[in-house]
């Protein structure tokens, strides 16, 4: 019921293709890091409710609303498929905007490391701002070596030594 459909039709009363939303449901939709017991209150630590939502089973897309996300370890995408795409709301830097998704590192290293078995073809990381509390040296927001054909858009990186290490 309702849903997307799509018909190609040759001639009158004969169907060439034919497209409804079932064939569409075998992908995942997006996870949210909230569904993962992240609270991103600013106080809390979500770094492993982030790690559930990355490491979650069949998800290529994780979604991490409004808020900002205490991460005291580091994260590590080890997704295997051909994307893995990160979005959140924004990362507030309009004046007068409201918060947006935040993930901020209070530890040390890397925020994000790809880890994956293979070569990872197409992460996309949007919306989002990721930022450090912590001005060691070697402050690093993405290592993203073993990945190419990688996508970012309207993110804004704050605090690092290195914003990112192919």
């Amino acid at each position: 019921p309702g849903g997307v459909r799509l018909y190609l039709i040759d001639s009158p009363g004969s169907t060439v293709l034919k497209l409804d939303d079932s064939m569409f449901n075998a992908a995942p939709g997006p996870v949210s890091v909230r569904d993962f017991g992240a609270k991103c209150d600013g106080t809390t630590d979500d770094t492993a409710a982030l790690q559930r939502a990355l490491d979650s089973s069949g998800a290529n897309t994780v979604y991490s609303p409004a808020g900002d996300c205490i991460i005291k370890g580091n994260l590590r995408a080890k997704w295997s498929g051909s994307m893995l795409r990160i979005f959140g709301d924004g990362g507030g830097e309009a004046p007068g905007s409201a918060q947006g998704s935040v993930w901020t590192l209070t530890g040390t290293g890397a925020l994000l490391t790809y880890d994956g078995a293979s070569t990872l073809t197409g992460f996309q990381l949007e919306s989002i701002k990721l930022r450090t509390t912590n001005k060691s040296p070697g402050q690093v927001g993405l290592n993203l070596s073993h990945s190419f054909v990688n996508h970012l858009r309207f993110v804004v990186f704050e605090g690092f030594g290195n914003v990112a290490t192919p």
